[in-house]
């Protein structure tokens, strides 16, 4: 949640992040009223790096889904600069 206030104090409205937040982490959007989110790196490609454990599985819901259930419009943009997003998740998960 500090990091979405953060973000919303920064740019009204618009939340800027490395990758996927949790189902959590979009409520925390939701609430924080805002509007457009823009993230680098997307779920699917998260995995490669993080892997799977069967104690340790997301629920692969995407933001997308979730802000689409939102009575007010958020704004999804992503993944862009993949490569960039990806750099801080190389060597990390492992």
């Amino acid at each position: 949640m500090p990091c979405v206030r953060r973000a919303v104090s920064a740019q009204p409205g618009e939340a800027v992040g490395r990758g996927p937040e949790s189902q959590a982490g979009h409520g925390a959007i939701f609430w924080s009223g805002i509007r457009r989110v823009v993230f680098g790196i997307d779920a699917v490609a998260l995995r490669v790096f993080r892997g799977e454990l069967a104690t340790q599985r997301d629920a692969e819901l995407s933001c997308r889904a979730v802000f689409a259930a939102s009575p007010h419009a958020i704004g999804c943009i992503g993944p862009v600069l993949g490569d960039e997003a990806a750099g801080v998740h190389q060597g990390f998960w492992r």
